[in-house]
């Protein structure tokens, strides 16, 4: 038999019992004709093998089911995913960045491992964020110490404090003491008349402050031993360098161009690459613990809620400010009172604690630390609308950590947050956390805050209300280098904005929209064409636990990753907006991860410009999976399971009525032909949309949505994309060496 009369004989056969995908068809008769000619070694074996067995299944007449399952089954069948790309000839278990090319294309650096088990193993990220949205939602509702070690592993630097017993226990005995809280201020080098004052103090105030204090003592030996990878002056002119103004986009780069300071940035990158940063993890831990039992000791009190006091005590590291009921102003440049001139003076606008029982109070600066001097910083909110707003002038502030340990906890109320920069969950050599339990609050800020972190950890943690965030860039989980950042809001319609209107930061794709780097987003350092030393980014994730929230960013974010970050946003539920320009919602690029993944609701989907929607640039993966709900997705191109020099970028919609409204080509399960070294790299572009009745439209036609870069278009839409069927990427090929996998798949 020859072997066109074999392929014909087994389309037929096929034809009679179950409808395959043509590309199955042919690589399973390219099979069987290399078995005739002795030409074994001319096709992909494992791919070729299992169409074979569904062929003879089917011209036997017996029943054969692909795992091209629609409906309630495909979302319930966890190798759903893997039988429809085993029917489309694609090796689940090949799909994703090799190891080889991985290192023969970028140098082997310090890099998270979550970020390498995305980019080789890109099928498991379902598994992986739906683990991870478990563990930080409950964490988050329960443990702020889980919280952290949870997120320590990240960065490959698990620390676990509360594994086995307390690691402040003998603490706690010690806090029970009467004079507990005046031995631990002689210690901090406070004055003889306010350690005789803080008899006065209700005793569970005295007691959650002695147990805080008594902690903290045991931060900088801590931050000593993560500091002596770098030379004492660096250190000195890292701090200088916090004092600096902030810089819009143009003056960076004017002053990058005109006077870089190329020593003092090598010796940042080598210091943050290798910073220790599991040392500050220990400290913050303990810490943490010490807040959480304080805030239980303090709420049991009933008494305290209309209690009146205030409490003021200047020691070595900072303030210690304690104050009742009433509607205080937190505000402390200088010591006060009649032998200010004997006092220590702490850094400027530095409380190393602050317990305020309730009222609507007003802070300058709280739970913060930003020097090796006075390396901790806590602060305690019981009750109350707040209002915490940082001078311009401030280095950090409310839960920032740069060279230490910062912790702002906020038991109640509808509180406003306002800082420019380093603030509300921000870590730099450091741990920075906030922690908000209850009530509709608001965060504002311009850059670097709202869970962000370079060489260290930002977490911000909102458990419940309508909350609004506001910022410009690298800011609602950000990571950086050797870094893990994570915002945690558990419940509420929340709204997401990295500022896309005010354009003070432009972005190199397009200078009309802003560089957000925000709402998820990871990146390392790119300095090939600079000085040579590119650093690898670390770990960022948005976790949104439920209600209707909007995303708004520019260039940059809801899930993206950069020179090898791993950039992740997950939604747990609620009718979602999500609004980006380039590289968003699940898109890297340039050796790294960027995923967004939606787990219930009726959401809109709107990518504008290029590189989105589940797409992988330079060996880079990204993923958009979207688990229930009528949705609409207007993508962009190379977007909707997209490939571009080398990547990986897969879509998935697992159910509901969805409309896509996409450009003609370049998107919907679609890989770009690649050059050079790259063209040896498997590329995969892959969509699947597993149920219900969709529509595919051409964005930018008439009655198209406005703002689409294309404009107005009259082409048909992407070949062959409509409800219930199968198309490849046009340069696809069925060879031998096929290194392009691009297909779109809709099963009806």
């Amino acid at each position: 038999m020859t072997a066109r009369s074999t392929l014909a004989a087994l389309r037929a056969a096929v034809l009679r019992a179950v409808v395959l995908p043509a590309v199955a068809l042919r690589a399973a008769a390219l099979h069987i004709v290399a078995l005739q000619t002795g030409a074994l070694e001319a096709v992909a074996p494992r791919v070729a093998r299992r169409a074979v067995a569904l062929l003879a299944l089917a011209a036997a007449g017996a029943p054969a089911t692909l795992a091209l399952q629609s409906g309630a089954a495909a979302k319930s069948a966890p190798e759903a995913l893997e039988g429809v790309l085993s029917a489309l000839g694609v090796e689940p278990r090949d799909v994703g960045m090799r190891e080889t090319d991985l290192a023969f294309m970028v140098h082997e650096r310090p890099r998270s491992e979550l970020a390498r088990l995305l980019m080789t193993e890109p099928l498991r990220a379902d598994g992986l964020t739906r683990v991870t949205g478990q563990l930080l939602s409950a964490a988050a509702k329960s443990s702020s110490p889980d919280l952290l070690a949870v997120v320590s592993r990240f960065n490959n630097r698990t620390v676990r404090r509360g594994l086995i017993g307390d690691p402040i226990e003998k603490f706690k005995k010690a806090a029970e003491a009467d004079d507990a809280l005046a031995s631990v201020l002689r210690a901090l080098g406070a004055a003889d008349a306010d350690i005789r004052a803080a008899a006065d103090l209700p005793a569970s105030v005295r007691r959650a402050a002695a147990l805080v204090l008594l902690t903290a003592q045991e931060v900088p030996p801590w931050i000593k031993r993560g500091t002596r990878g770098a030379p004492t002056e660096f250190w000195i002119k890292f701090e200088s360098k916090l004092r600096e103004p902030l810089k819009t986009g143009e003056q960076e780069e004017k002053e990058e161009k005109e006077a870089p300071d190329v020593d003092y940035n090598l010796t940042y990158k080598r210091a943050a690459e290798e910073f220790p940063a599991e040392f500050v993890m220990v400290a913050a831990q303990d810490v943490v613990f010490a807040v959480e039992e304080a805030v239980r000791s303090l709420k049991a009190d009933a008494a305290l809620s209309s209690a009146t006091f205030s409490y003021r005590a200047s020691t070595r590291f900072g303030w210690v400010i304690l104050a009742g009921s009433g509607d205080d102003v937190h505000a402390f440049d200088a010591p006060e009172g009649p032998d200010a001139a004997a006092k220590p003076r702490p850094e400027s606008q530095t409380a190393l604690l602050i317990i305020d029982t309730g009222g609507g109070d007003t802070y300058a600066q709280a739970g913060a630390a930003f020097s090796r001097q006075a390396p901790v910083g806590v602060a305690i909110d019981l009750a109350g609308d707040d209002t915490y707003r940082a001078p311009a002038a401030n280095v950090a502030s409310f839960g920032a950590g740069a060279l230490g340990v910062g912790v702002l906890w906020d038991e109640a109320g509808d509180d406003t947050y306002e800082a420019d920069r380093r603030a509300l969950g921000y870590g730099e050599f450091g741990l920075g956390l906030l922690i908000d339990v209850a009530g509709r609050d608001v965060y504002k800020s311009i850059d670097s805050a709202q869970a962000s972190a370079t060489a260290g950890y930002g977490l911000l943690v909102d458990r419940e209300g309508d909350d609004q965030y506001e910022a410009y860039r690298m800011s609602q989980a950000f990571a950086a280098v050797n870094a893990v950042a994570a915002l945690v809001d558990l419940a509420g319609a929340d709204r997401y904005v990295a500022n896309d209107t005010d354009i003070r930061y432009p972005a190199p794709q397009s200078k009309e929209h802003n560089v957000s780097l925000a709402q998820g987003a990871a990146s390392g350092w790119r300095a090939e064409y600079v000085d040579g030393v590119s650093v690898n980014g670390g770990v960022a994730i948005l976790l949104d636990g439920g209600g209707d929230d909007t995303y708004t960013c520019g260039v940059f974010g809801q899930g993206v990753g950069y020179w090898y970050g791993a950039g992740l946003l997950i939604d747990l539920g609620g009718a979602d907006s999500y609004l980006g320009q380039w590289y968003v919602q699940g898109a890297a690029a340039h050796f790294a991860a960027g995923v967004l993944v939606d787990r219930d609701g009726a959401d809109r989907y709107d990518a504008r410009m290029n590189m989105s929607q589940g797409a992988g640039h330079d060996l880079s993966v990204g993923i958009l999976i979207d688990d229930a709900g009528n949705d609409t997705y207007q993508g962009s191109t190379l977007g909707l399971g997209a490939s571009n020099a080398a990547g990986v970028g897969l879509m998935i919609d697992r159910g509901g009525d969805d409309r896509y409204e996409t450009p003609a080509e370049q998107c919907l399960g679609w890989v770009n032909a690649n050059e050079a070294y790259r063209s040896l790299f498997r590329s995969y572009g892959l969509f699947v949309d597993f149920a219900g009745r969709d529509v595919y439209t051409v964005r930018g036609a008439a009655g198209a949505p406005a703002g689409y870069a294309g404009g107005a278009s009259a082409a048909p839409g992407r070949a062959g994309a409509k409800d219930g069927a199968t198309w490849p990427t046009p340069a696809n090929d069925g060879g031998p060496n096929r290194v392009i996998f691009g297909y779109g798949v809709d099963r009806p």
